[in-house]
């Protein structure tokens, strides 16, 4: 305040000034600020006086702090940034510190006066700058001063002249940046730009020192300053925060990506671009150049250099000049001077290394970064203007590291004194870097080279360049080969070379160096050249040969003379790359590409000499061998083998055929055309292959008029040469190639292919059993064949051996997992080897599996079309393997594939688990090696097809139950061993190593898979997956199973405390699944786990519910004795269920609704259910109800009573169902039971009471509680219910003595006071009754007295206590051990019960009511009561009353003496009643007429003959419900049969009147009677034929005649008149037929056939359906007689073999297939019917080309309208037998053949019904095909094989045009194949060839019809279109909600 106030006075100024600065010096920072203040008003107020002092002490200060900065320079550290002015370090002799003196009298001075520890000086003047910052004004008016003072701290003197001539050692350390930093406040405030701008004469200004010497600075907060200052000017102010976002890191991206800097952008003025762009530049200069020295910052620092310069590339080339001057002049040391200057026009040689060597290793390492990422970044625009300056500094600096190295590496003197200067000079000093340092700057020197040439292959470097690169790298080249092999990828140096190789104008420096190519080329060779190396030589290769293709003769020598010399090394080394070893060939695929293939099809034009042409077949043959090769690559390498085969030699042919082979087994068409061109090419050079070669294309042929289209006939006549002789004829090699070609159209899915290939393959078969066989079969064939093997030595039975197992099973084994239909030919195959090659173990060990029988043989059914068939065969597999062994490797190549294919594509679970057994039936004869194979790959399946994992842990627990590998069966098997070594081929008892190793792999390798399934899904547990684990368990070691048990049982109940059902319900599962691998024996330890477990809330009733299920899964049957051991834990857990806190929560509603534990109530008691069923009963029966005692002796409420009786109850049906609980120890369990019920006192035991009774009861003991009845009740169930079980024998004397003291027992129960007890014991008494107990004479007179007592007194008949009286009372009543009086019936028959029986029916009373009935009691009340009782049997709804009431009536019929009008009136009361309303009641009475017709008297069913016919008749005509008009005619056919013959004349000759009469209505009934006549009389109706033979015919016609004249909708034919009468009567036709056959063929009913065959066409189903079964009776008959006659056949007579008939009938049943069909029956007799007529027209085709004119005359109107029903009015078929009838009748020759105009038509129509009706019709002319082509045979299947296999041609490949079924598509399959067995397959593959050409024919056409419609007529053309499209949406909707009708 006193300086603020001028109270001191300016004499004490300076005083004060030097006071104040004086402070400063002191270390007491806390002073520096208030003196600040002080020190900036004392200059303000006295300005004038101080400030000369103040800048001198500020000069001062400088001076000394520049003093002390000026030391000598230390070496550079190499660990800090490129880029900091770093004092120099120092030298040897200079490293010690000036500040400590040798001299001893200064160190006595310094002693004396020690060193203060004052303020350094650069924080002095650092105060000194801040304090002219807070007074700006007076530092801006006196700037002058301050100028000087700035340019002497900057390292400018008086004589500086540019901004770059400045001192760099006083610039440099920390300190003197942060002086620098307040200079650059102090300037800031400086805001007239004429303080920067103004510079004395002949000097630079200060703006130019900020602008050129630190903008560019590498510190970030100094270049903000910096810009700061120069924002002065208002030119920049616009730019300002663009430049500061560039200099902050965290901004930069951002703004790098925003800031468009190009002249496009117009962003930046035009005339603001000159001085802004340079300073741009220089705010990114310091991130180009430097990278920040932490390691987890540095790839940030570079992906801003790459940003900086992508940011960089907008700039134009001439904006782009100061960038690469302050790129290039940063390596310019201060002695050296500027390098950009000395390299201005571009001369390499000037510059000196030992100026390069001057540069630090840092700097230089620093600039080839920066310039490798400049290449990347800049475009040839932007970058060649400066490309000669950068590239002669880095080869500058490549020549710089060579010479280093080498002087490195060589220590002797003589040579260090030969090296140049510079060089020798930087190795003497501290400032030389390690050689491995120096290695790693030259390689990113070659580094950066090689992406020059790669960007620039056309930029002209000069030859001082490249002299000085190839100086450079000489040394490399020397030892390339060496170092190329040892090197994991291509070095820089290689790099270049490859670059060199692509180029025009480079590829000549490659001569520079003799045995450089030589060099690169032998790489190859090493054993050690890694892949990367070997691609980039190979990528080398291609270049030199694209190059040289590219020249002309005459052009460019000096390429030339590059590569033509090295082609035999190029070559050479090739073929020993490809030869050296096996891993190579392993890891060819993964290093070979398209471009290497390129290479072998440059290459052979090269090839002049047959040695590199055998060298390089082999390197092209290496390629083929690769079975994962592509097709490209293939017919690339072919191709290459063919341009050398005119240089090759005659032997080499052999080599290449052996690769066709595995080629031709799965190439593609180009490659297979590719090898046919080849083989013909070596034809050429050798013609022992010219048939081979003309086989092979012929087999490949394709249409030479279609593109992409076979030859179909080439290829099938190419096969029908190859026949068993033919193999004779070839050798060895050229028959597998044949049957390689085979193997691949064998899977083709062309059916043609796959039969011509199956022929082939059958052929070679048959040509191998006669090698093997010696045996001449066949004929000429064979000895033809035989004659040629003889001259042809090659084919012996070992070579036949060897082509089996190696070449057939090794196809067959990888047809095994291809399609089903690919499969089924391999089978076929198979089977023909099996029978013709029982010469070869292998396929002799499965001939069991062959069948004769076609339902048996497993190869016939193994795929068939019928899922059941499938599982035969795999049953019959079993069943066969068990009891022989099978051939290791067929099981091994065939089966265990076949299996695992069928197992993963079976949607059927029977297949898939007949497949599963299969396969651990295999496994269960597997040695260990194989066995653990197998094991491992159910589990590698089980990786690959996640979605079948249940499946394979279901196979894989199969699996382990079939391990053989036991102890104890181990050691024998090794014994057995011995005698099996011969037959290595069987799977046997062979094992090797011993049981301890088997354990030993199962635990190390198989166990931690089983741990990784089970940890796969942490979040659920897999019930399969836990089984198989378990599985496991059991067979490693028992320490191992303890171990792991635990903590797998722990881990599954830990998922039971989940709150998901879902896992709880899996965790449950898998806990049962565990139980009972594991036994109950573990049972204890699993509950006690669950205890453990689960303890509190939910968790409990988990707890009980868990352990029910587990033990309703693991007991499936009662086992006694199991559950004793845990009988404590088991009912601690039901009990805390049944009486703890767990039951009463689950009586609450909202817990109980919560979980599907607690939803469950009734559980435990199941529980106890099954603990009674599975202990040891006479041990522990007494313990199972020690819980239930406990609680009887407390107060029992309700619900506890109700809980008591419930566990009673399930406790009795428990011990009734255990097998421990023979019949002693329960009579005697149940008898102390009982006895101990009563009281001491009043129990008296009397001396009938046996003693093993008195001895052996059971007693509870103690004081019985108050409840203790229910233990009685429990007791009497058990009892009764044993007595309802076992077999009361009357002479089983044991028996009767056990059960003889329960009498008395049972009838003191009787006096009990508890109702329950009562009616209990009441139940168990009727057994008892009827066994003769000695007791029951002194104890039924009283039981009997009881229980009328209790049936009188009681009202309520429903009670279960009279239910039961009421039993015993009908116990009573039948027994003989009591009798009732007559008053005591009659009693009886007064009960309440009877009194309103028609209302309240029940069946006990009605029984009772027919004991007494049995016993004849005679009072008017029964007469009563047996009324009501009829009423009962027709209406009462129950049928257990009916059928009661029924047979009481019936009783009292045959037993009671009724009169004759009461017996009437009974009768009548039937009679009346059948026309009850209800079908029920019309069948009780049925029933009762019938049983009355049956027990009745003769005489007395006559007398009521003539009154039940007409009723019944009656009924039967207006019967609508079937069965009950079934049960009419059946008791119509009983009374006729039971009637005399006199009353059975007259009702027949009533009926065949009616049957006669003119009233249609009568015709139908009488129809149906006479029927049942005719099946009564049989041969007794002969005599009524003519009465009604001629009104059947009647009928028939009158129906035919309404049928024609119908009008009316044919929906409706119900209406049709007359139907119902034509049916009956053929159904009566059809029975008179039945007894009278010969009346088949007899003429007077020619007419009713006729006629019958009209009714064929009928509109309604019934009529067709009768006719249709006469039809086929009738031919049953014709061909009866057909055979008696010996075949002779006569055409006029029978009369529906003649042709026209029989073509009629064909058209017929042809027009019901349009029909709605929907009874197969019906189908059935269609198929039939028109598999008959048809073989019938094929058989008078076959005779009848010879008829008569009179014969085609009298039949040419049948066929004409046969024809034009059959639709053909206007076919060709119809036009040719007019014609033909014309040329007969003129006595012309007929040459039309009867099949095409017969025969053909129908199948063709039958055909295209097929396809356009439903699959019921698909099915029945499928059915109807198959039995023609059976019938008919080959030759006529021949005839008709194309109309015959078109439907099921376009049915089996896809062309029906609408979607076929499963079911269908397997029958259209299985007929197919029956007619390709008939027609043989070479027959059936030229049919299948012909309609294959005919459907693409019309398919053709009617594309091109398509497209000639599209131009001529497009409105229709769009329609068509548009329907289609309708109809695809249409479909695709049905489909949608098809599949959602499934979901639901």
């Amino acid at each position: 305040m006193g300086l603020s106030g001028s109270r001191i006075s300016e004499t004490y100024s300076l005083l004060l000034l030097t006071g104040l600065i004086g402070i400063f010096h002191k270390r007491f920072a806390q002073l520096w600020a208030p003196v600040l203040e002080c020190l900036s008003v004392l200059i303000d107020k006295n300005v004038g006086t101080i400030w000369d002092k103040y800048v001198c002490y500020l000069e001062q200060f400088q001076i000394e702090l520049l003093t002390s900065s000026n030391q000598p320079e230390k070496t550079e550290d190499p660990g800090k940034s490129v880029g900091d002015n770093e004092d120099p370090c120092k030298s040897e002799g200079e490293n010690e510190d000036p500040g400590k003196s040798s001299d001893l009298a200064e160190c006595f001075s310094a002693f004396l006066n020690p060193d203060i520890d004052s303020t350094p000086c650069a924080t002095v003047l650092s105060l000194m700058l801040q304090l002219l910052q807070k007074v700006p004004s007076i530092a801006e008016s006196s700037f002058q001063q301050l100028r000087p003072l700035f340019l002497k701290f900057m390292g400018y003197n008086d004589d500086s002249r540019s901004v770059e001539s400045f001192n760099a050692h006083f610039c440099k350390g920390r300190e003197w940046r942060g002086v620098l930093k307040d200079w650059l406040n102090l300037i800031k405030l400086m805001r007239t730009p004429r303080t920067l701008r103004d510079c004395p004469e002949g000097r630079f200004s200060l703006e130019d020192v900020l602008k050129y010497r630190l903008l560019d600075h590498n510190d970030a907060d100094i270049q903000m300053k910096v810009l700061d200052c120069l924002l002065i000017w208002e030119d920049l102010l616009p730019y300002g925060q663009y430049l500061k976002n560039l200099i902050f890191s965290k901004k930069l991206r951002e703004e790098l990506a925003t800031w468009a800097v190009s002249k496009d952008c117009h962003h930046i003025q035009e005339n603001h671009r000159e001085f802004l762009v340079p300073l741009i530049i220089r705010v990114l200069m310091p991130k180009v150049r430097k990278l920040k020295t932490i390691s987890s910052r540095k790839q940030a620092s570079i992906d801003h250099r790459k940003a900086v310069l992508g940011f960089l590339t907008q700039l134009d080339v001439d904006e782009l000049r100061p960038f690469f001057d302050l790129l290039v002049s940063h390596l310019s040391p201060v002695s050296f001077g500027n390098i950009a200057e000395y390299l201005r026009f571009s001369d390499v040689d000037k510059l000196e290394v030992r100026s390069v060597n001057h540069i630090s290793w840092k700097k230089r390492h620093a600039f080839l970064h920066v310039m490798e990422d400049i290449l990347k970044s800049f475009d040839e625009q932007h970058l060649k203007p400066f490309l000669s300056l950068l590239m002669g500094i880095v080869v500058k600096i490549l020549e710089s590291c060579t010479l280093e190295l080498q002087c490195c590496h060589d220590n002797e003197p003589s040579e260090v004194k030969h090296t140049p200067t510079g060089v020798r000079t930087a190795l003497k000093s501290s400032d030389a870097v390690l050689p491995a340092r120096l290695k790693d700057q030259r390689s990113l020197c070659l580094k950066i080279v090689s992406l020059v040439l790669n960007k620039f292959e056309d930029y002209d470097f000069g030859i001082a360049f490249w002299d000085l690169f190839f100086k450079s790298v000489k040394s490399l080249i020397d030892g390339f080969k060496q170092e190329g092999s040892s090197s994991e990828r291509p070095s820089s140096l290689f790099s270049c070379f490859l670059t060199m190789s692509r180029s025009h104008q480079l590829v000549s420096l490659l001569n520079r160096e003799e045995n450089l190519v030589p060099s690169i080329l032998s790489i190859l060779t090493m054993k050690t050249t890694s892949d990367a190396m070997v691609i980039s030589v190979l990528s080398f290769i291609e270049n030199l040969l694209n190059l040289h293709g590219e020249l002309d003769d005459k052009e460019d020598l000096a390429m030339k003379g590059i590569l033509l010399p090295n082609v035999a090394t190029l070559i050479s080394s090739l073929h020993g790359f490809f030869q050296s070893c096996q891993e190579t060939r392993r890891k060819l695929m993964r290093l070979i590409g398209k471009t290497e293939f390129r290479i072998f099809k440059l290459l052979p034009k090269y090839i002049k000499d047959p040695l590199g042409a055998e060298q390089f077949v082999d390197i092209a043959l290496q390629f083929l061998g690769q079975k994962t090769q592509e097709s490209d690559n293939c017919r690339e390498a072919l191709h290459a083998i063919q341009g050398v085969i005119p240089v090759m030699g005659s032997t080499i042919s052999g080599k290449v055929l052996n690769v066709f082979a595995p080629l031709l087994t799965s190439a593609g068409l180009d490659v297979r055309l590719s090898i046919c061109n080849l083989l013909d090419a070596l034809a050429s050079k050798d013609r022992s292959i010219a048939v081979l070669a003309k086989l092979i294309c012929e087999l490949n042929a394709i249409s030479s008029t279609e593109i992409d289209e076979l030859d179909y006939d080439t290829r099938v006549s190419a096969y029908e040469k190859v026949e068993p002789k033919f193999f004779s004829t070839v050798t060895v090699d050229h028959a597998l190639i044949i049957l390689s070609h085979s193997v691949y159209d064998l899977s083709s899915e062309d059916l043609i292919l796959r039969q011509s290939a199956s022929m082939l393959f059958i052929s070679f078969v048959r040509f191998c059993s006669f090698i093997l066989d010696h045996q001449v079969v066949g004929g000429q064939e064979m000895l033809e064949c035989e004659m040629a093997a003889e001259t042809n030595t090659c084919w012996t039975k070992a070579c036949v051996q060897r082509t089996i197992k190696k070449f057939f099973l090794n196809h067959m084994s990888k047809a095994m997992n291809k399609d089903i239909s690919i499969q089924r030919e391999w089978i076929a195959l198979l089977q023909e080897m099996v029978l013709r090659l029982p010469a070869l173990p292998a396929l002799s060990s499965i001939r069991d599996l062959c069948s004769k029988d076609a339902e048996v043989d497993f190869f016939n059914n193994i795929l068939h079309l019928q899922k059941h068939r499938r599982v035969r065969a795999l049953a019959r597999f079993r069943n066969v393997i068990a009891t022989s062994g099978f051939s290791q490797i067929i099981l091994k190549k065939i089966f265990i594939p076949l299996f695992f294919k069928m197992l993963k594509v079976a949607e059927d679970e029977n297949i898939r688990n007949a497949c599963v057994e299969s396969l651990a039936t295999i496994s269960g004869q597997m040695q260990w090696e194989l066995y653990s194979a197998f094991l491992n790959r159910c589990f590698r399946e089980m990786t690959f097809q996640s979605d079948k994992q249940k499946v394979f842990l279901r196979l894989i627990c199969s699996v382990l139950d079939r391990f053989h590998f036991k102890e104890t069966s181990f050691s024998q098997e090794l014994g057995e061993s011995c005698s099996h070594v011969a037959n290595s081929g069987s799977i046997g008892s062979n094992k090797s190593g011993c049981f301890l190793d088997v354990q030993i792999e199962l635990q190390k390798k198989v166990l931690p898979k089983m741990h990784k399934l089970l940890n796969a899904d942490s979040e659920r547990v897999n019930v399969m997956v836990n089984l198989a684990a378990l599985k496991l368990l059991k067979l490693l070691p028992v320490e191992v199973m303890e171990s792991h048990l635990p903590s797998l049982i722990q881990r599954i109940c830990n998922f039971l405390k989940n709150r998901m059902e879902g896992i709880r319900g899996d965790a449950r599962s898998a806990l049962a699944a565990c139980v009972k691998e594991l036994g109950l024996e573990y049972m204890q330890f699993i509950v006690k786990t669950l205890q453990a477990t689960l303890k509190r809330g939910y968790e409990l009733h988990v707890l009980g519910y868990t352990v029910n299920f587990i033990l309703s899964k693991a007991l499936a049957k009662p086992v006694s004795g199991k559950l004793d051991y845990c009988l404590g834990e088991l009912l601690s857990v039901a009990e805390n269920d049944i009486f703890g806190n767990v039951s009463e929560e689950k009586e609450v509603e909202k817990i109980a609704s919560k979980m599907k534990e607690t939803k469950t109530k009734e559980y435990y008691f199941e529980m106890l259910k099954r603990i009674a069923q599975n202990i040891t009963f006479k041990s522990h029966a007494l313990k199972l109800l020690s819980p239930i005692k406990a609680h009887l002796h407390k107060h029992l409420t309700p619900t506890m009573k109700e809980k008591l009786e419930k566990m009673l109850r399930r406790i009795a049906e428990g011990i009734q169902d255990n097998p421990s609980a023979n019949q002693n120890d329960l009579f005697v369990f149940v008898y102390g039971l009982i006895e101990d019920g009563f009281s001491e006192q009043t129990l008296q035991h009397e001396d009938s009471l046996s003693a093993e009774m008195k001895n052996s009861s059971v007693s509870v003991g103690g004081n019985l509680p108050q409840s203790y009845h229910l233990v009685m009740v429990f007791a009497l169930r058990i009892l009764q219910t044993r007595l309802s079980k076992i077999r009361l024998d009357k002479k089983d004397e044991q028996l009767l003595s056990m059960l003889d003291p329960f009498v008395k027992l049972l009838g003191r129960c009787l006096n009990s006071k508890y109702e329950d007890v009562l009616s209990e014991a009441l139940k168990c008494l009727p057994p008892l009754l009827r066994l003769p107990l000695p007791s029951l004479v002194m104890q039924a007179n009283s039981i009997k007295i009881l229980l009328l007592d209790m049936v009188q007194k009681s009202g309520n008949t429903g009670s279960p206590l009279i239910q039961a009286c009421l039993k015993l009372l009908t116990v009573l009543l039948k027994s003989t051990c009591t009798t009732l009086s007559s008053d005591e019936l009659h009693m009886l028959v007064q009960f309440p019960l009877f009194i309103d029986l028609e209302r309240n029916p029940s069946f006990l009373a009605l029984s009772l009511l027919k004991a007494i009935v049995g016993r004849k009691l005679i009072v008017h009340e029964i007469y009563d009561i047996v009324t009501q009782v009829a009423y009962l049997m027709v209406r009462s709804t129950s049928e257990p009353i009916r059928k009661k009431s029924s047979q009481i009536l019936l009783q009292f019929l045959l037993d009671y003496q009724l009169s004759q009008k009461r017996m009437q009136q009974h009768l009548e009361f039937l009679l009346e009643n059948l026309g009850y309303e209800h079908p029920t009641g019309r069948e009780a009475v049925l029933e009762m007429l019938h049983a009355i017709i049956v027990k009745f008297p003769r005489n007395v069913v006559n007398g009521q003959a003539q009154t039940f016919f007409p009723y019944l008749v009656l009924r039967l005509a207006n019967e609508q419900d079937n069965k009950v008009r079934s049960m009419v005619g059946s008791t119509l056919k009983l009374l006729i049969g039971h009637t005399s013959q006199d009353v059975r004349l007259s009702m027949l000759r009533h009926i065949i009147s009616c049957y006669k009469d003119e009233n249609k209505n009568l015709w139908s009934t009488a129809a149906q009677v006479s029927g049942l006549f005719v099946e009564i009389l049989k041969i007794g109706f002969q005599n009524h034929l003519n009465s009604v033979l001629p009104v059947v015919k009647k009928i028939l016609k009158s129906s035919l005649d309404i049928v024609a004249n119908w009008q009316r909708d044919d929906s409706d034919v119900t209406a049709i008149p007359l139907w119902k009468e034509a049916y009956y009567s053929l159904v009566m036709l059809e029975k008179i037929l039945l007894q009278f056959p010969e009346l088949y063929l007899e003429r007077d009913l020619e007419e009713i056939w006729e006629t019958i065959c009209e009714l064929l066409l009928h509109p309604h189903s019934w009529l067709r359906s009768i006719s249709g079964r006469l039809v086929s009776q009738y031919f049953s008959a014709a061909s009866e007689t057909y055979r008696e006659n010996d075949g002779r056949v006569n055409l006029e007579n029978p009369l529906l073999l003649k042709p026209s008939i029989l073509f009629r009938i064909a058209v017929s049943f042809c027009c019901q297939l349009k029909a709605q069909l929907n009874d197969d029956a019906a189908c059935i007799f269609i198929s039939q019917n028109l598999g008959f007529a048809i073989c019938g027209m094929h058989l008078f085709a076959e005779r009848g080309q010879n008829c008569d004119q009179e014969f085609w005359v009298k039949e040419q109107g049948h066929f004409v309208k046969s024809f034009q029903l059959l639709g053909l009015r206007k076919d060709a078929s119809m036009l040719a037998l007019l014609t033909s009838l014309e040329k007969v009748e003129h006595g012309q020759k007929c040459d039309q053949d009867l099949h095409s105009i017969l025969v053909a038509p129908l199948l063709k129509k039958m055909g295209k019904v097929a396809l356009q009706m439903e699959d019921i019709q698909m099915k029945t002319v499928f059915n109807c095909l198959e039995m023609i082509s059976s019938q008919i045979g080959a030759e006529g299947c021949q005839r008709y094989a194309i109309d015959i296999l078109l439907p099921l041609y376009k049915v089996c490949e896809g062309f029906s045009g609408k979607i076929i079924s499963d079911d269908v598509m397997q029958l259209a399959v299985q007929v197919r194949d029956g007619i390709k067995r008939i027609l043989g397959t070479e027959n059936f593959v030229k049919t299948y060839n012909e309609i294959r050409k005919t459907m693409k024919a019309k398919r053709d056409k009617k594309k091109q019809e398509e497209k000639i419609m599209a131009i001529v007529d497009p409105m229709r053309n769009a329609k068509r279109k548009q329907r289609i499209a309708d109809k695809h949406k249409a479909n695709k909707k049905r489909k949608i909600m098809s599949m959602k009708l499934s979901r639901w």
